[in-house]
């Protein structure tokens, strides 16, 4: 029962050496990343897609010795319950988080270098989301390369890795039509790597299945 001589506990911890929260700048990043993409690829169709990941703060763990403040009692239970993740609310949980999303993005783009683009693999995951048709005549806004935002294309004229951005828990993904499978892929992978893989008997899904289902991956996901 809170009383107002307590001391809240976001008021008596120290955040001066937890990770930066840098995912403020995600926004910016994307569109820097789509205005890229379309300097390269001026002529093709550039899709959208989305993956969440399920109760991300859950992931960053708890040491036991102060598991117990952040415990709760259900009264008419007689039970009390200790949290062993970070919890929603408390003011050091995103910044706790802050590794895993910054390690997923550096991994996505690890693994979209590995993979081919005619992997098979999770496919049972990618047979559960719809993908738009690529419009036949269409015509896109050209994007102008500067000398800041010169394209995705490396000197020889390949596509560097590409990743998503994460915002919390959102992972932003945008590629030209033909990669974005290897992108999801590559997602995919990174986030079931870091997070864990599927286990539904014992744990959640790293990914948020009921947003997942509801993907449709093109141009305006």
């Amino acid at each position: 029962m809170y009383d107002p001589d307590d001391t809240p506990m976001n008021m008596g911890v120290d955040d001066e050496d937890e990770p930066e929260i840098t995912f403020g700048t995600t926004l910016m990043n994307f569109m820097i990343q789509l205005y890229n993409q379309r300097v390269s690829y001026p002529s093709d169709e550039i899709w959208l897609a989305t993956a969440d990941i399920k109760a991300c703060f859950r992931f960053p763990k708890i040491h036991p010795d102060v598991t117990g403040a952040f415990s709760f009692v259900f009264p008419f239970m007689g039970h009390l319950y200790i949290s062993t993740a970070m919890v929603f609310g408390f003011i050091l949980s995103a910044n706790c988080w802050e590794p895993f999303r910054r390690a997923i993005e550096t991994m996505t783009k690890v693994y979209f270098s590995r993979f081919s683009i005619d992997s098979t693999l999770y496919k049972e995951y990618l047979d559960m989301i719809s993908f738009d048709k690529v419009p036949e005549n269409a015509k896109f806004t050209k994007a102008v390369p500067c000398s800041i935002n010169k394209g995705c294309l490396d000197e020889n004229g390949n596509q560097r890795p590409i990743g998503g951005l994460i915002y919390v828990d959102d992972d932003l993904l945008c590629a030209p039509w033909f990669l974005m499978k290897l992108l999801l892929v590559s997602t995919l992978h990174a986030i079931f790597t870091l997070c864990g893989r599927p286990n539904l008997a014992v744990r959640q899904c790293p990914l948020a299945l009921d947003k997942w289902k509801e993907l449709v991956v093109g141009h305006r996901s």
